[in-house]
């Protein structure tokens, strides 16, 4: 048995704003516990003539997917702007949204054969939808839901990439009126089918990539939620434009929860890392205020050994846009788009992008610079000896909730301790106390 000797730095902060946790890594974490795939025997094809060429066939999964944010900015339809919740599905509120209306949803636009489809609100957690606290509902066969980011242009899709597409579907037959507008009454539940389709510029021609039946659900309450999974690799020189989820009939589809992220990270240090003592490798944390601070440029010491970096920036409130542009040293821009971290706090946003080596970091979007909050380096260097680390990058905000993450130490067959370091962000002077507890084995400290 390994002993495990625990020194952690206790933190009190009476200055982080409504609890606002925007937890970044810790260096010393690391290792989810991810679920086996469940076989469903979808059928395995390929299209080596597209952009997406199928590494395996769309399957039924855990909630894993892929191992880099979501380049989706609003997977979870979080986020909307001038709905009505004038109608109710089983006793939640929902508003209706009208065929080609953008804007309505962030990043997302409904083509419908129907009138409208239902944006739902389940704020008092009266259904069981997989993430948050809002998700959408196509009533009827042929009604469409298309991404407005393009894979090449406002995602950024990398060439010769590979990608996991997940996405979070129920079955469900409404009894709507002749306004297709809900009257209460019961209806018969049947599967559903979605099709998952991609679309091209230009021409916009569509290709349906996989077409799945969705099981009969036992109640609006109690939908019945798969996870799929789709793993391909993006082809510039074949490019697609758009995904659009189409229902397929007889039931109706609810959405929910939908990511794209890179499948194979590699050593990118976007992804979660375990470190041994002889990998020669080191993970060091950088951190800059922005707070009407922008522009801003965070340098790097002793670059000279720096072999990559995970710049990270989070807004509260309101935000620049779907995605900004962070510059290295030689004034080179890497794109990173916007996340919504779960969690209890609303409005927070996220940014993060992977850079090369350099020797610092600038960011001189100043348009919402009064929202912004912080800016962080997650810098991997090489040539060095002796550490051991794990680190595990997140997506949380927090207020009056608790959050724990599992975290998994490299091994070792004497005494230790153990840092962990957790950058927080937005940090005010408003009284408000955040509380870290790090329990390794039988020893725990805050």
């Amino acid at each position: 048995m390994v002993q495990v000797l625990l020194s952690i730095q206790s933190f009190k902060l009476n200055a982080l704003k409504a609890l606002a946790l925007v937890v970044s890594t810790a260096t010393l974490f690391v290792v989810f516990a991810f679920g086996e795939p469940v076989d469903n025997n979808f059928e395995n094809s390929s299209y080596p003539n597209s952009a997406f060429e199928s590494a395996n066939a769309l399957s039924l999964m855990d909630d894993d997917c892929g191992c880099g944010p979501n380049l989706f900015p609003d997977g979870g339809f979080e986020n909307s702007t001038s709905l009505s919740f004038d109608y109710n599905i089983g006793g939640t509120p929902v508003a209706t949204v009208a065929s080609a209306t953008s804007g309505a949803i962030d990043g997302w636009v409904p083509y419908l054969v129907s009138p409208h489809m239902f944006y739902v609100d389940d704020t008092a957690n009266n259904v069981n939808n997989p993430e948050g606290d809002k998700f959408i509902y196509l009533p009827a066969e042929g009604d469409c839901f298309n991404s407005e980011l393009s894979f090449s242009g406002g995602l950024n899709l990398e060439d010769g990439a590979s990608y996991s597409l997940c996405f979070s579907a129920a079955a469900w037959s409404e009894n709507l009126d002749a306004n297709f507008l809900p009257i209460g009454a019961g209806s018969p539940q049947e599967i559903a089918t979605v099709k998952v389709e991609f679309q091209t510029p230009v021409t916009w021609d569509v290709t349906v990539m996989r077409r799945i039946d969705i099981p009969a659900s036992s109640s609006w309450n109690n939908l019945n939620w798969n996870t799929y999974t789709y793993n391909f690799v993006y082809s510039a020189a074949n490019p697609w434009d758009r995904i659009i989820f189409t229902g397929d009939g007889p039931a109706g589809v609810a959405l929910d929860n939908i990511k794209l992220s890179k499948s194979s990270c590699n050593s990118n240090p976007g992804q979660d890392f375990t470190i041994d003592c002889e990998d020669g490798e080191r993970v060091d944390i950088y951190t800059l205020g922005l707070k009407n601070n922008v522009p801003a440029t965070l340098d790097i010491p002793n670059p000279a050994n720096v072999t990559s970096v995970v710049a990270e920036i989070v807004y509260k409130s309101n935000n620049p846009g779907t995605s900004i542009t962070i510059y290295d040293a030689d004034g080179i821009g890497y794109n990173a788009p916007r996340t919504t971290p779960y969690g209890s706090s609303p409005n927070v946003w996220l940014y993060r992008a992977f850079l090369p080596n350099t020797s610092s970091i600038t960011y001189s979007d100043d348009t919402e610079e009064a929202d912004a909050q912080s800016l962080a380096a997650f810098v991997t260097r090489s040539n060095v000896t002796g550490v051991a680390q794990s680190g595990q990058y997140t997506y949380v905000s927090g207020y009056h909730s608790e959050e724990t993450f599992n975290l998994t130490l490299p091994a070792s067959s004497l005494p230790r301790d153990i840092t962990v370091r957790m950058p927080m962000s937005e940090i005010t002077l408003d009284g408000r106390v955040l509380l870290l507890e790090a329990t390794a084995g039988s020893v725990s400290e805050r």
